[in-house]
């Protein structure tokens, strides 16, 4: 098949792959297959803390892309009874708010409060509401001053 004949459908659809393919390379940890691991090193963050990277794959749907990111607590939300799943809202740079799924580590709780500056990577999901992201590994980086 020549350029000529490509449908626009397939012209998209191939510069959506290649996009999702860029996001993947900015966001880092490009090698990975699988969710992050507790402990795993986070990879370097770009200086809006990722929130572009966040802003492109709202914009594209996009779904398991690899993100890195920096940002605050906005809130806690209750923990699952089905699972050991820790959720907020971590607020980015700009005011993009992602659902943060963090799995609970066996051992000791990483403590958490609203305002604490958090920095972590994980799988981007869209949602209507801003995205969430899943299989996190996470460093508390600050905690507000009281």
């Amino acid at each position: 098949m020549n350029a000529r004949s490509r449908t626009p459908a397939a012209v998209g659809l191939s510069l959506c792959v290649v996009v999702l393919g860029l996001i993947a390379i900015v966001a880092g940890d490009g090698d990975r297959v699988g969710p992050a691991q507790e402990g795993d090193p986070l990879p370097p963050l770009d200086a809006d803390g990722g929130a572009a990277a966040v802003e492109l794959a709202y914009r594209e749907r996009a779904d398991g892309v690899r993100l890195h990111v920096r940002g605050r607590i906005k809130s806690l939300l209750p923990e699952s009874r089905d699972d050991d799943t820790r959720r907020f809202l971590l607020e980015l740079e700009g005011g993009r708010a992602l659902l943060v799924l963090h799995p609970s580590a066996p051992g000791p709780d990483l403590p958490l409060a609203v305002g604490d500056e958090v920095e972590l990577s994980g799988d981007y999901a869209w949602t209507q509401r801003g995205g969430e992201l899943r299989g996190t590994s996470l460093r508390h980086v600050a905690r507000e001053p009281d």
